[in-house]
C-alpha cells in the first residue's frame, strides 16, 4: 500500500481545509473520492481494513476529528461485529471525551467478545468497559465487570499468568521483564 501517492495526499489535504473550515458537504464527497482510492489500490488486498486504521490515525494526526470518526465507522462496517474495530471507535469517542458514545461502543465490544470463545480478547473488553466505568465514576459496573474478567482469567490460568506478566513486562517492571523471560 502506498501511501506517499499525491493523489491520496491532495484527497487528505483537502479533506482536512474543508472539515476544519466546516464544509461538511465537502467532508462527504471527498469520503467518497477516498473510498475509491482506497477500493482502486486495495482490490482484494485482505489489509484493507487496516488501511482505513491508517487513515483514521492520520486524521487524528492532523487534528481532523470528523475524518477519524468517519474512518473508524468505515471500519467498524465493513467488520461488522467485530471486537476490535467497536473497541477502537470506543477509545477514540473516550479521547474526545464523548463518554456515552464511549462507552457504548465498549459495551457493543464486551458483548462481541462474549461469543467469540476467546478468553484473553473477552478479558481485555472487560478490563476496557471497566475503565469506561471507573471514568465515569460508576463503582458498581466497574466492580462486576472486573469481577467477570477475574472469572474469565482463572479459566485459563496459563494465559491469566502470561497476560499479567506481559502487561507488566510493558510497563517496565523489571521483576516482570525477568519472568517474562524464564517462560
Amino acid at each position: 500500500m502506498d501511501f506517499d501517492d499525491p493523489e491520496l495526499e491532495r484527497i487528505m489535504k483537502a479533506w482536512g481545509e474543508a472539515s476544519r473550515s466546516g464544509r461538511y458537504s465537502k467532508c462527504e464527497a471527498l469520503m467518497g473520492a477516498l473510498r475509491r482510492w482506497l477500493a482502486e489500490h486495495v482490490e482484494d488486498n485482505p489489509e484493507f481494513n487496516c488501511s482505513w486504521f491508517e487513515v483514521a490515525l492520520q486524521c487524528e494526526e492532523n487534528g481532523d476529528w470528523e475524518g477519524a470518526e468517519a474512518a473508524y465507522r468505515e471500519i467498524v462496517a465493513l467488520k461488522g461485529n467485530d471486537w476490535k474495530a467497536l473497541s477502537d471507535l470506543s477509545g477514540f469517542f473516550d479521547m474526545l471525551g464523548r463518554k456515552d458514545e464511549a462507552i457504548d461502543y465498549a459495551r457493543r465490544a464486551t458483548e462481541v467478545a462474549r461469543g467469540n470463545g476467546i478468553d484473553v480478547l473477552l478479558a481485555t473488553a472487560l478490563r476496557w468497559e471497566a475503565a469506561m466505568y471507573l471514568e465515569m465514576c460508576d463503582l458498581a459496573a466497574a466492580e462486576m465487570l472486573v469481577a467477570e474478567m477475574f472469572e474469565v482469567l482463572e479459566r485459563d490460568s496459563h494465559h491469566s499468568f502470561f497476560l499479567g506478566k506481559r502487561w507488566s513486562y510493558v510497563n517496565g517492571h523489571e521483576k516482570a521483564q525477568r519472568d517474562t523471560k524464564e517462560i
